[in-house]
Parts: structure tokens; C-alpha cells; sequence
């Protein structure tokens, strides 16, 4: 491992960040893709797991479900 695996084990061998079994489960619905098709090949499918957090850069972006973030930010990749 090197550069941030190293840095986030350090930090988890230290106690200061928990890992954690994801929890939270999901069931698709026909609604849930970003675009507005009305259809998903996963409605019905449920997921155990789900993000609680996105960053860019650092910042929160997406926390539990509501944005944060500003238009500007970030790029096409």
C-alpha cells in the first residue's frame, strides 16, 4: 500500500476512523435513475449498502441523501 491506503490504515489501526458494516438497504423503484426514462433494469432489486457520503476534493458534496454541493465544481473525466 502506499500514499492514502497507507495513511487511512494508520488511521484505522489508531482507532480514530471506525470501519463499518453498511446497513441501510434499498430497493430500486422505476424512478431512481439520474435520467428521467421511466424505466431501470434493477426496479425491484434490493441493495444492502448505500453511500451516506460523497466528496470532490475533500468537500462534502451528497451527504444522507441531500445536496450540498454548488454548480462549478469539478469536471467531465
Amino acid at each position: 500500500m502506499t500514499g492514502f491506503a497507507d495513511d487511512l490504515a494508520e488511521l484505522i489501526r489508531a482507532g480514530h476512523v471506525a470501519p463499518r458494516v453498511p446497513a441501510r438497504s434499498v430497493t430500486y423503484g422505476a424512478d431512481d435513475l439520474y435520467g428521467d426514462v421511466g424505466y431501470n433494469p434493477w426496479d425491484g432489486y434490493t441493495v444492502i449498502g448505500w453511500p451516506d457520503l460523497d466528496l470532490l476534493m475533500g468537500q462534502p458534496r451528497v451527504q444522507d441523501g441531500a445536496c450540498l454541493g454548488t454548480t462549478g465544481k469539478g469536471g467531465w473525466i
